[in-house]
């Protein structure tokens, strides 16, 4: 059996944002929600920042 996902990360491009959800007592739980240039840390990914402003760059 394959291990479940733990965290996923919803982002929106249109309004540049992005949600990060995590498994928490089996249920997905929004634990940041970050908009525009913000720099983001994902729990699931320690020591990893991805800076948005990277992201929605065109």
């Amino acid at each position: 059996m394959a291990d479940p996902i733990e965290a996923f990360w919803l982002m929106d491009p249109d309004r540049r944002e992005l949600e990060e959800y995590v498994l928490t007592e089996g249920k997905f739980r929004l634990v940041s929600k970050l908009a525009g240039p913000a720099a983001f840390q994902p729990r699931s990914f320690p020591g990893l920042t991805l800076e948005l402003r990277e992201i929605w760059a065109e």
